[in-house]
């Protein structure tokens, strides 16, 4: 068994640099931790505010929102939100930064 093809390859790809990595890893998704970063984002974004997020998940979940937190991946933006049903159980809700709960 030869080793001389999987060998070309591996240096092949270790010579191409992080670009070549970057492009066959899986996209990865970047949420702010802090609303002072966050807040800029929506901003330039023109993304729905947290707070209108908030207002719409009390009229189409069902609970409380317990956290909400913008995210970003693969171009898309989105905010998650950690929801508590009357029963104490937890719900995790995705939705669109731009037009949340619109289906």
């Amino acid at each position: 068994m030869s080793f001389r093809p999987l060998l070309i390859a591996l240096l092949a790809v270790v010579a191409a640099g992080p670009v070549a990595a970057q492009a066959v890893s899986p996209a990865v998704a970047i949420c702010f931790i802090d609303w002072s970063d966050a807040a800029p984002v929506v901003e330039r974004e023109q993304l729905t505010s947290a707070r209108s997020v908030h207002d719409l998940a009390r009229r189409h979940v069902a609970g409380e929102l317990v956290r909400i937190t913008l995210c970003h991946e693969a171009d898309v933006y989105t905010y998650r939100l950690v929801m508590r049903d009357g029963q104490g159980r937890v719900l995790n809700v995705t939705v669109d930064a731009r037009r949340p709960f619109d289906r």
